[in-house]
């Protein structure tokens, strides 16, 4: 929405804006008059009262004298009408006008330039109940927001400020042609994904506060937003380790390392359980054996890399192992076990074990996690090391 700055002196600024109210005000922050500001029309900025009754100007020969009381006090509110005038006209604010312009208002409300004529007539801010000033004041910060939206070259941010808007005024994000469609040039597929569930939940949650009053509620579209938004979020294996047993998600007896690295004796086969534990993967609705629920389709490979000093060799590896999981419920902890044999052919050095997980319901995002192991020949690197 265009906006012009009118006017701007001690703290009294005005604001002229298609929709917003304009009111009259007198302009000044001292206890003191600023002469300069408040001189009225045909007087010089140095009016001054020099007496009961007399007004002089600076530089005339000779002051006019008003004879007799009556005549005193007409003069004197004639001058004090003429100041109200003139200074009522030099600044425009956006709020109420001050109680001491009534006589410049008038009994009847309305609005007058310096020479009498009618300017407005509207309603002063302060008198609108405060959620229509609340929603008048969002509405143009709403068309400030989309402003902003048309002249940036990636608007999904901006739009992002303006969704949250939603929240204050339900609605607003639609309000005058604003929607993702109609952004969808300057928008990708995904921007336009993640802003729609976004505007959403704060048009729910309003909802949800109108109707309950508690900001408790919050935290279910909280939680809807984030499932919603999660797929977005990149696969990840945060855990990966060797046990010797597993008996659940985060339950596990893990290999002893040393150095923070597992040590296996060379010329010899190892077996061992790899753990993993894999978080933002997706969930799929689905039916199984006629029950709703909810299926994660996970592969998982094991490849294992000894280092060497030009480049990493690949040296065993196995076939991806695919993994589907059926639920009522939507999971939100996933592990994966294998039990694999480490052959005895390995020599001694430096390996890598990668832990792959790919992410079906996720168009196959990878995500990867690393085991340090390091083949030995005897034990006796083992008490070293401690």
């Amino acid at each position: 929405m265009p906006t012009e700055r009118v006017g701007r002196r001690c703290g009294t600024f005005a604001t002229l804006s298609a929709g917003v109210f304009a009111g009259v005000v007198l302009g000044g922050c001292s206890s003191a008059p600023d002469s300069a500001q408040h001189a009225p029309e045909g007087l010089s900025p140095g009016l001054v009262q020099s007496g009961s009754g007399v007004l002089a100007l600076p530089g005339a020969a000779e002051p006019e004298v008003f004879r007799g009381p009556s005549d005193d006090v007409a003069s004197d509110v004639e001058v004090a009408r003429a100041v109200a005038r003139a200074n009522a006209v030099r600044t425009v604010e956006a709020g109420p006008p001050p109680a001491e312009l009534g006589s410049v208002l008038g009994g009847d409300g309305l609005v007058r330039g310096s020479d009498g004529a009618t300017v407005r007539r509207e309603p002063a801010p302060a008198s609108l109940p405060r959620r229509d000033r609340i929603r008048r004041h969002v509405a143009e910060l709403a068309d400030m927001l989309r402003a902003e939206a048309d002249d940036a070259p990636a608007p999904a941010a901006v739009l992002a400020q303006l969704a949250a808007l939603e929240l204050i005024e339900p609605g607003i994000f639609h309000s005058r042609g604003s929607d993702l469609e109609g952004a969808s040039a300057l928008l990708s597929e995904q921007e336009i994904a993640v802003l729609g569930p976004w505007r959403d939940f704060f048009a729910s949650a309003r909802d949800r506060l109108d109707s309950t009053g508690s900001v408790f509620e919050l935290a279910g579209e909280a939680d809807s937003l984030a499932r919603s938004l999660g797929r977005f979020e990149p696969l990840m294996v945060p855990r990966a380790v060797l046990a010797t047993r597993v008996s659940g998600y985060g339950s596990f007896d893990a290999l002893r390392r040393h150095d923070d690295r597992y040590k296996l004796l060379a010329g010899r086969p190892h077996v061992v359980i790899v753990y993993a534990e894999v978080e933002r993967f997706l969930s799929r609705a689905t039916r199984s054996d006629g029950a709703d629920g909810h299926e994660v389709n996970l592969d998982v490979q094991l490849r294992l890399y000894h280092y060497s000093e030009d480049r990493d060799l690949l040296v065993w590896r196995t076939e991806p192992q695919s993994l589907r999981d059926f639920s009522m419920n939507r999971r939100d902890d996933f592990y994966l076990t294998q039990k694999v044999t480490l052959p005895r052919t390995l020599t001694v050095g430096s390996y890598s074990l990668k832990v792959s997980v790919t992410d079906r319901n996720a168009d196959g995002v990878v995500a990867e996690s690393v085991i340090p192991i390091d083949i030995i020949a005897d034990r006796s690197a083992l008490s070293s090391a401690e």
